[in-house]
């Protein structure tokens, strides 16, 4: 159904983007040109075959408007509904059921919606009204449907903008000194990239809690990857493209607009497509480095391309501990005979002469045990907390809890999984993952041979 709506709207986007009344020449627009743009709008990647503010007239541009906020929007709230979904329902144990246990369960999808449309156009509005503010004295009524215009595509990081009537090399190149421009741009950008999901979990662990005095709560292990993800990626951005474009596309710039305009590059590279400089005058490295950056994206569950950051963050970790790993067994090899992982190999050269070499301990054992051990401790655990949540004479924040602990329980039997896949997939023999509150254990079993 999911894909349907979105065939449904690019075919719509399509067909009005394709009328005279949507160009500026009054003429047909070309239905290929059409759909690719409606296709681009609608899946918000920014890619377009004409200037968006001189072909198409206010009609098409409110269509490509309409267009982002549904493809953005759309995307968000179907990301962040099966991510919780996922996390109440399923996830324990067979993702594939996802659909199944929907309709059994308590989650209010229809007020999750509600909230995330909410989010959505609340800040919106707020990045517009900070926009207008530089942008209506300058240039009118155009600049106020510009602001608008801005913040819904960087909200949803669709990187379409009108800004070509502002004069220089790029649509914001006259603002690389203005930070109530460019920051504002930034944070709309970065807080679609982020996701609902993260910001849900912050108001409700950080904010909430002191606003009523409560404990203030540690957050979920996927909002802190998320967060700490971002914040090193826009940080690396950042230096480096102020080390590399100081004396090239910034050099007339000063020292803060340098700083100002590599910030805000770091964070277009990644998931938007704005840009304060011209983009093909930049350093190979720079544009080596972008791409990196755009490789990565945003946050699951947020407006935002990529890989994503979990993702990336998850493959760094695995690749460091099959490292750790493989260094580990090198030095048992070295300093006590022959290991692989947890088991030992004893050669009969190593016995007496005649007698038989002794069996070792069978490696599958281990990660098999491991395996049924953590099961039979989650399964206890998501018992006792069911338990928990069917106590009519709970307190509300006993139920919360509760819930709260399924949930996170959910996540790293899921995160467990797919590192114990891609591990596996690389070719070796055998991996098992422990997730906690604090750390992520990650045993892998060399390839055969």
């Amino acid at each position: 159904m999911f894909v349907v709506s979105f065939v449904i709207l690019i075919f719509i986007g399509t067909v009005l983007l394709t009328l005279p009344i949507s160009a500026k020449s009054g003429r047909f627009t070309n239905p290929v040109d059409a759909l690719f743009t409606a296709t681009s709008a609608a899946c918000v990647t920014g890619l377009s075959v004409y200037d968006t503010f001189i072909h198409w007239s206010y009609f098409g541009q409110g269509v490509l408007l309409v267009l982002i906020q549904c493809g953005g929007l759309g995307l968000a709230a179907f990301a962040t509904g099966l991510t919780l979904l996922v996390r109440r329902r399923i996830g324990i144990r067979h993702l594939v059921l996802a659909r199944e246990s929907a309709g059994g369960s308590n989650l209010d999808v229809i007020s999750l919606l509600r909230i995330v449309v909410a989010f959505t156009f609340a800040v919106e509005a707020l990045g517009a009204l900070l926009l207008m503010a530089r942008f209506v004295p300058l240039y009118g009524g155009l600049g106020a449907w510009a602001s608008v215009f801005v913040s819904v595509s960087a909200f949803c990081n669709a990187g379409f903008d009108i800004l070509s009537f502002i004069p220089g090399n790029s649509s914001l190149s006259a603002f690389n000194g203005d930070p109530l421009v460019t920051l504002t741009i930034s944070m709309l950008i970065i807080i679609g990239s982020t996701g609902f999901v993260v910001f849900q979990d912050i108001y409700r662990k950080k904010v909430s809690t002191r606003l009523h005095r409560q404990h203030v709560e540690k957050l979920s292990f996927h909002a802190q990857v998320c967060l700490r993800a971002s914040l090193t990626l826009l940080v690396f951005g950042t230096v480096m493209l102020f080390i590399l474009e100081y004396n090239n596309t910034y050099r007339d710039l000063n020292f803060f607009e340098k700083l100002n305009a590599a910030f805000f590059q770091s964070v277009n590279t990644r998931t938007a497509g704005f840009a304060s400089v011209s983009i093909k005058q930049e350093t190979d490295g720079a544009k080596l480095l972008t791409s990196f950056l755009m490789f990565i994206g945003g946050c699951p569950g947020s407006t935002a391309g990529g890989i994503k950051t979990v993702a990336a963050a998850v493959l760094l970790l695995v690749c460091a501990a099959v490292y750790m790993n493989w260094r580990y067994t090198d030095d048992i090899q070295k300093n006590a005979g022959k290991t692989l992982g947890q088991t030992t190999l004893v050669s009969s050269q190593d016995g007496e002469e005649g007698t038989e070499p002794t069996a070792a301990p069978a490696e599958d054992d281990y990660f098999a045990t491991a395996r049924l051990s953590r099961k039979q401790a989650r399964d206890n655990a998501i018992s006792m907390l069911k338990e928990a949540e069917r106590d009519e004479n709970a307190q509300q924040s006993v139920l919360n809890e509760a819930s709260q602990t399924l949930q996170v329980l959910a996540a790293y039997t899921v995160a467990e999984s797919q590192i114990e896949s891609l591990v596996t997939a690389k070719g070796y023999a055998d991996c098992v993952v422990f997730m906690g509150a604090e750390s992520v254990s990650v045993v892998v079993a060399p390839p055969e041979g």
